[in-house]
């Protein structure tokens, strides 16, 4: 019914990528990815936290708690509030250091070009 070379490159590749680190944390969404991987490493037996973060209330984490749920992992969920003012803050601070790096940029490449301002 399952073809075991792809259940066995599976495992193999999470392995290897876990380098001998025996506890770990998942982003879990409760998809098909999050989930697979989930259940690959309980079958190892490697100590999994699945981490969810998300908006109260919200599909994301009910889905993630459900699927988590009949999986029978240890889940953790962080909701964040949303904060208007927050966000129009980094939105600020971001587009200042953005010009910036543009700024350095376009005066090293008007250099590299021989290019004056007069």
């Amino acid at each position: 019914m399952y073809n075991s070379d792809l259940i066995d490159a599976l495992f193999a590749i999470v392995a290897v990528n876990l380098g001998g680190i025996n506890k770990i944390g998942i982003a879990f969404s409760g998809g098909i990815d999050s989930t697979l991987l989930a259940m690959i490493c309980k079958n190892m037996n490697i100590d999994t936290s699945l981490l969810t973060v998300g908006f109260p209330g919200s599909k994301d984490i009910e889905h993630s708690k459900s699927v988590s749920y009949k999986i029978k992992m240890n889940h953790k969920i962080l909701e964040i509030e949303k904060d208007d003012s927050y966000l129009r803050k980094v939105t600020l601070e971001g587009a200042e250091r953005a010009r910036a790096s543009a700024s350095t940029t376009i005066r090293d490449v008007r250099e590299i070009v021989g290019f004056r301002s007069f």
